[in-house]
């Protein structure tokens, strides 16, 4: 046995494998590192760890089978001792090695010197609101077939955003504000700037069969340096995609060192239903409602992909709540102003409730049945508070406070909570037009201004901003100019109200003429909006009366 173990060494065997040994853990290192930052999925790092382990054995036989002379490569037992050159190997071997422990040695100082130190140094960068800031870009969508379209892609998004919103100590930027960035060209520190992120996850999702995959990389704003990346490839149920969202929210978290609480790990863990077809139909109806801005046919199909939702699994009581948002909204918008639909929509919040009380968008749907049914202002901001301790980093939850505030008449408190929802939103131009519109209720017209003309810049393909800028020059200083260019903007999509706002205009001009010639051009009995609410006969008879016309106003009033 001795006599083996002697020729193990003059073979130079045992010093071959202490040198494979140094070369794999350096090549398994540097994968480590390298592979996640190229997006490589997991099973590149496990083939080549599989590689060197099935290469060690490979390596020993060689060692002891064959020896390198200076006439090249031979079999070991071809080559008499006297002649043979396994000194000098091991000679050069020992250099090797030597050589291998200090690369190895100065890795090791880097990883865990050098590289965590920057690594901690981005991840813990704060905002101004002493939080970390995320931006979630939108998901490439890298499925072939039509039948697993984009819609899917955008509802894994929209889920994670949900998800991280549930993290108190966690700065989430809106779905609203990432949007505009999803074929974008700008690097990562010009979206960083815009959008007030630290730092900004992206990534894809490919969908084949029952099969999903989804990567993504975590990098920091300042550097352009990632801070982490992953490929989950799982079966596709329901348990795997809420696993999948609920392992890349803590990973996020890890990588900027925050701490979760463990009502935060219980609600990052929740599968809102075991159906697949149920989870799908929902993440079509979410899609369809964020496109219901401007017709009833729109609110109704988004409704009803809802419906398909909780016709596929009736205990799934997200989609009951995001049910009867969709229902208040269209009540609160006109498209359906009936007592059955804006009951519906109390219905599906308390059917969600029922299924689960603690569900945050539960009471984020009842809130708004109270807001918008009832005007109970009260009620509803003790449930969009209940909402708030479940996902404390929605936009949407601290905008709906402060628009209750505000029509409580707590406008200082409308404003701090409108503030905090735009640090969530920052390139949401209709959440800058509602706090633009908050400071000119406190007369403060110089900042309303200011909002108002950067929620234009910032959306200039809605109509809200440009509206109330012409509506805070009215109140400021009595300059209808903006209202008069509404009335006559011939591009202009809002219907009857645009020949309401020339109304107004001529009205406080004094050109009754006019006034009325608007007037007349109105279509409906009924003028309803957010500024206005009455009879359009009301609003003749008023015009009549002022421009001294008594008999025609007195008719017109009774009527």
């Amino acid at each position: 046995m001795s006599s083996f173990f002697s020729e193990l060494k003059r073979r130079n065997v045992v010093k071959v494998a202490i040198a494979y040994a140094v070369v794999a853990w350096i090549i398994v290192e540097i994968s480590s590192v390298v592979l996640p930052a190229l997006l490589a999925p997991e099973w590149v790092h496990r083939v080549v760890t599989f590689l060197i382990l099935i290469g060690f054995p490979v390596a020993l036989i060689f060692s002891w089978a064959f020896e390198l002379t200076p006439g090249g490569l031979k079999r070991t037992h071809e080559v008499p001792l006297e002649q043979s050159t396994t000194a000098q190997t091991s000679r050069k071997l020992d250099f090797a090695i030597i050589g291998l422990l200090a690369v190895a040695v100065v890795f090791l100082v880097l990883d865990n010197y050098v590289f965590d130190d920057e690594k901690s140094a981005s991840s813990v960068r704060e905002d101004v609101s002493g939080r970390p800031s995320v931006a979630v870009l939108p998901f490439i969508n890298r499925s072939a077939s039509e039948e697993n379209a984009a819609f899917f892609a955008s509802g894994i998004h929209d889920d994670l955003l949900t998800q991280l919103a549930k993290l108190s100590a966690l700065k989430v930027i809106s779905r609203t504000s990432v949007m505009e960035y999803r074929d974008t060209t700008k690097n990562m520190r010009q979206i960083g700037d815009e959008l007030g992120a630290n730092v900004i996850l992206e990534g894809g999702v490919q969908r084949a069969g029952n099969a999903v995959r989804i990567n993504v990389q975590l990098i920091d704003t300042e550097n352009d340096e990632h801070l982490w990346a992953e490929t989950y490839d799982r079966e596709l149920t329901t348990n795997n995609v809420f696993a999948i969202q609920s392992e890349i929210a803590t990973a996020i978290a890890a990588a900027l060192q925050l701490t979760l609480s463990p009502e935060e790990v219980t609600r990052l863990d929740q599968v809102p239903t075991q159906n697949l077809k149920a989870y799908e139909h929902l993440l079509r109806a979410k899609e369809l409602g964020e496109l219901a801005t401007s017709s009833r046919e729109d609110f109704e199909i988004a409704i009803e992909a809802f419906e398909n939702a909780t016709r596929e699994d009736p205990e799934f009581a997200l989609a009951h709540a995001e049910k009867s948002l969709m229902q208040s909204r269209m009540y609160w918008y006109g498209f359906d102003r009936t007592a059955e639909k804006i009951g519906q929509a109390r219905l599906s919040a308390l059917r969600a409730l029922e299924l689960n009380p603690d569900l945050p968008e539960g009471h984020l749907a009842l809130g708004f049945y109270h807001y918008y049914a009832h005007r109970d202002y009260d009620n509803a901001l003790k449930e969009f508070t209940l909402a708030a301790e479940g996902i404390p980093g929605s936009s949407r939850v601290i905008e709906a406070r402060g628009f209750i505030e505000r029509r409580l008449g707590h406008l200082e408190a409308s404003l701090a909570s409108l503030d905090r929802a735009i640090e969530l939103s920052p390139r949401d131009g209709e959440l800058m037009r509602q706090q633009a519109q908050t400071y000119g209720l406190l007369r403060r017209y110089d900042e309303a201004k200011r909002l108002s003309d950067l929620a234009q810049a910032t959306s200039p393909e809605i109509i809200g901003p440009y509206l109330t800028a012409a509506r805070i020059a009215m109140f400021h200083n009595g300059d209808t100019t903006l209202l008069h260019e509404i009335a006559r903007n011939p591009r202009l999509d809002i219907g009857h109200l645009q020949y309401f706002f020339g109304w107004e205009a001529a009205f406080l001009d004094r050109d009754f003429d006019l006034a009325l010639k608007y007037l007349s051009k109105i279509d409906v009995d009924v003028i309803e909006s957010q500024v206005a609410y009455g009879p359009l006969v009301y609003y003749e008879a008023y015009t009549h009366f002022l421009a001294g016309e008594a008999e025609r106003a007195t008719e017109k009033f009774r009527e």
